[in-house]
Order: structure tokens, then C-alpha cells, then sequence
């Protein structure tokens, strides 16, 4: 829309012009012509340029006179360009143009300068009037055009508007059919550890063992959740960690039991909560344990958080799509909690899986 007006408004703009020069000079000769006898049709010519330049150095003057900040200029520039309009003029129609056609000077026809300049009066009245009548078009015209682009950007700010309301309700319909009470699955893990614990069957303990565990992990995820608690000190979550651990090696003779390797002091750093499960969670997931362990380093720093995990992949894992979607959920949290602070990598080697996770602690 606004590139349509620009464009209408130049041609409209350029087409005015072209036809006010066409006819001024075209009215300006004819006029001269049938108002006198003899005339030398180049000296006419030359005139009737010399009153268009005159025409067109008054419209720059009433814009800058009328141009806001710059006016006082305008009226400076205005005075002046009067004077030497006059001035300029006098000497180029009686002295510079018969030189220039190599007309012989008349006498008689030269005008005194005081008498030219009563002369100009009227003529300058209409070039005013003309200048004037330009420059108002062109200011009505650049108007029209600040308020096609006002409409627009206001036009598409409530586009965008409509957009990111529709978006929102979209997301929150799908939050809340997505949604299930978090301590409706407390409760009922709850009383499932409860029901198991009652069999007095070893393998029922530990099956409720990592049901506890798993209500637990639960009811950290949601406080955090609830509280709007979207990064948490470190400590929280290595313990987080290492119950979800304990709860994957529990019952799983044939498993090699999980390392965590822990270097450095735990001094309050940061991370954002249930990233180190979920890793975990997708190391068991597509990992193979009966020959070698899920190896977990971290290394820790005032600076600097750093968690490397490393697993031999499951022959037949299809590990490509959930793999990366999982990934792609880990890196999305951290990014709207701590965007910038963070880097993910993560590499295939010799059929083992490792992804390394570093989170800057300098705010």
C-alpha cells in the first residue's frame, strides 16, 4: 500500500510538472508574440526560461521556508534570492541576452532598473502564487504518504497483535489439554508404593523403592514449576540426579551401575532444573548397560558448570528422531532461561553416544 501511494505520488508529481512547464512556456512565447510586433523569438525563449528558473528558485525557498526548524533560513534565502532575481534578471535580459543572439541594444528599449523593478512586482506576485501552489501540493503529498505508512505499521501491529492473541489462546489450549495435576500423580504414585510395599515381596520393594523416587523427582519438577523457579542452585539437582539414579539401578542386576564422577566444589552454581535427569533419562533410554556403564562427569568451577555423559548406544536403538527430540527439549529450556550462557555438543564415536553440556555462571 504505501509503495503504491509513493509510487502514484511521484508520477502524479512529475506529470504536474511536466505540464506546467509545457504550458507556461508554451503560454509565456505565445503571450509575447501576439502582444508585440517585432519580437526575436530566441530573446523570447531565453525570457521565458529565465521566468520558470525564477519560478522553481522560489518553490526551494518557500521549503525551507516552511520546512519546521529551517524556516529562518527560508526567509534569508528568500530575501536574497528576490534581490538577485531582480538584479540578475535585468542584467541578462538587457545586456547578456542581445549580446548572446548578437542583437544590436536598443536605446530606447533599455529600462532603468528602478523601472524594472516596478515591472517585476507584478510577475513576482504570480511566480509566488505558482511557487506557493507547488510547494503546498508537495507537502500535501508527503503527508498522504506519512499517513499510508502510519496506517500500515498501525495495520500490521494489530495484525501481529491478532496473530500473537490467537497464538497465545492456541498454546493455552493445548497447555491445559496437556494438563494433569501434579499432585493427582503424587497421590496416586503414592498409594501404588503403598499397595506394593503391603505384598512383602523383595522385588515389590524395590518396584516401590522406584516409585517413591519417581513421586519424589515429580514433586521437584512441580514446585519448581509453581514457584516459577526456572533455574536452581546445583546441589538440587545433582540430588535429583542422583535419586533418579538410584532408582534406574535399582532392580537391575544384568545393568552396570551408573559413574558419577563429581570435580570441583559445590559453591551455589546454576542450572536450570531437571536438565541433568533428562539427560540421564535419555542415556537409559537408548543406552546399552550389560557391558559398560553410563559414565557422568562433572566439573565444576566459579565460572563454569560442565556435564559430559557418555553410553555405549543399543544395537537397534532407533535413536535418530527421539534422540534428537529429547535434545532439542533440553536445549529449548535452557535457551529461554539462560540464553547466551550455555553450549551443547554431542558426537558418535565408535558406537558410543556423548553429549557435553557447559552453562556459563557469570551473569
Amino acid at each position: 500500500m504505501t509503495a503504491t501511494v509513493q509510487k502514484i505520488s511521484r508520477w502524479v508529481f512529475t506529470l504536474i510538472h511536466s505540464a506546467f512547464i509545457t504550458s507556461f512556456l508554451a503560454i509565456n512565447i505565445s503571450y509575447n508574440i501576439m502582444l508585440r510586433e517585432h519580437v526575436n523569438m530566441a530573446n523570447v525563449v531565453l525570457y521565458s526560461f529565465l521566468a520558470l528558473a525564477a519560478i522553481y528558485i522560489l518553490m526551494g525557498c518557500f521549503y525551507l521556508l516552511f520546512s519546521g526548524r529551517r524556516w529562518g533560513w527560508g526567509v534569508l534565502l528568500l530575501t536574497a534570492m528576490v534581490i538577485v532575481l531582480v538584479f540578475f534578471s535585468h542584467r541578462l535580459i538587457y545586456d547578456v541576452f542581445p549580446q548572446l543572439l548578437d542583437i544590436e541594444p536598443s536605446t530606447g528599449q533599455r529600462r532603468p532598473l528602478r523601472e524594472f523593478i516596478v515591472m517585476s512586482i507584478p510577475r513576482l506576485y504570480y511566480y509566488t502564487a505558482i511557487a506557493l501552489l507547488f510547494v503546498a501540493f508537495h507537502r500535501l503529498s508527503q503527508a498522504l504518504v506519512r499517513r499510508a505508512n502510519a496506517e500500515k505499521v498501525a495495520l500490521q501491529a494489530e495484525v501481529d497483535r491478532l496473530k500473537a492473541e490467537k497464538m497465545a489462546q492456541e498454546m493455552e489450549m493445548r497447555a491445559w489439554g496437556a494438563y494433569l495435576n501434579p499432585h493427582l500423580l503424587y497421590n496416586e504414585l503414592d498409594g501404588i508404593e503403598g499397595e506394593l510395599v503391603s505384598w512383602e515381596d523383595p522385588r515389590a520393594e524395590q518396584l516401590a523403592h522406584r516409585v517413591r523416587i519417581l513421586a519424589d523427582t515429580l514433586r521437584y519438577n512441580a514446585r519448581n514449576v509453581l514457584e516459577n523457579r526456572s533455574i536452581v542452585v546445583f546441589e538440587k539437582e545433582l540430588d535429583q540426579l542422583e535419586r533418579f539414579l538410584e532408582a534406574r539401578n535399582t532392580g537391575q542386576p544384568d545393568f552396570k551401575a551408573t559413574v558419577l564422577d563429581v570435580h570441583g566444589e559445590v559453591a551455589g552454581q546454576k542450572i536450570v532444573p531437571m536438565t541433568l535427569v533428562y539427560l540421564a533419562e535419555n542415556a537409559f533410554k537408548h543406552g546399552d548397560f550389560r557391558t559398560e556403564p553410563l559414565k557422568i562427569s562433572v566439573h565444576l568451577t566459579d565460572d563454569q558448570l560442565v556435564a559430559c555423559f557418555r553410553n555405549r548406544i543399543r544395537l537397534g536403538a532407533s535413536t535418530d528422531r527421539s534422540l534428537h527430540s529429547g535434545m532439542d527439549v533440553i536445549k529449548r529450556r535452557l535457551e529461554l532461561a539462560m540464553p547466551g550462557r550455555y553450549h551443547i555438543t554431542t558426537k558418535e564415536e565408535n558406537g558410543d553416544f556423548e553429549v557435553t553440556v557447559s552453562i556459563d555462571q557469570n551473569v
